[in-house]
């Protein structure tokens, strides 16, 4: 199926249990919209120049698996407002306008196997009290800015990145991981990356704390 030119290409909303396969939905402003369902699957679908290519909102337990999202104008993949305990496996979001993920008041997600590559701002960026993901085994690299954006001053997070291919941007090579929070209860474990290089003080300078600012 092809979706061109629409609000949203393909729109789930209050559903349950429903597969969105392989489906082309390009050119609207939200290509695959996922708005209050549970137990979704969003399977090899590909949704190219849209605003949004894949967005959750609300949105719990669903899987969404082997999509390609790339050049939209803004995210390629977006999580919002309580869309918790989803699963991403085997997703490519490149080469869009702002994000390949992004993450906001959303908890309990598992990101795997997935690459955000060549986006212009940031590959992955949790923002507003995203917390308790995992993010494991995924490639995160050549974004322009940072690799990994945490964004949220006020709130703690405990979001976990594990064996991850990490590669920042030739024009910008100390562009790893910025983190702003400086909540004290604040757990972000980051262990067992991948950097492409093996100088410590080079992988240190990836990673910036605002709170002391190393």
């Amino acid at each position: 199926n092809v979706s061109y030119r629409n609000w949203t290409g393909i729109w789930l909303r209050n559903d349950t249990n429903s597969t969105v396969s392989n489906n082309v939905a390009n050119s609207n402003v939200t290509g695959i919209d996922i708005n209050g369902s549970n137990g979704e699957t969003v399977a090899n679908n590909t949704t190219r120049l849209n605003t949004t290519g894949i967005y959750l909102y609300s949105a719990s337990n669903n899987a969404v698996t082997g999509n390609i999202c790339d050049a939209n104008a803004q995210k390629g993949i977006f999580l919002d407002n309580g869309s918790n305990n989803n699963t991403l496996t085997n997703n490519a979001a490149g080469s869009n306008g702002w994000d390949g993920l992004r993450v906001a008041i959303s908890h309990n997600n598992v990101f795997r196997h997935n690459a955000f590559d060549s986006n212009s701002i940031y590959g992955i960026s949790m923002i507003s009290g995203a917390t308790n993901n995992q993010v494991i085994q995924n490639q995160i690299r050549r974004n322009a800015q940072y690799q990994i954006n945490i964004e949220d001053a006020n709130n703690p997070i405990s979001d976990t990145f594990l064996k991850n291919n990490i590669q920042t941007s030739t024009a910008n090579p100390d562009s790893g991981v910025y983190n702003n929070s400086v909540h004290s209860a604040t757990r972000f474990t980051f262990t067992r990356n991948y950097w492409n290089i093996t100088d410590s003080a080079a992988i240190k300078k990836m990673i910036y704390q605002i709170s002391n600012g190393d």
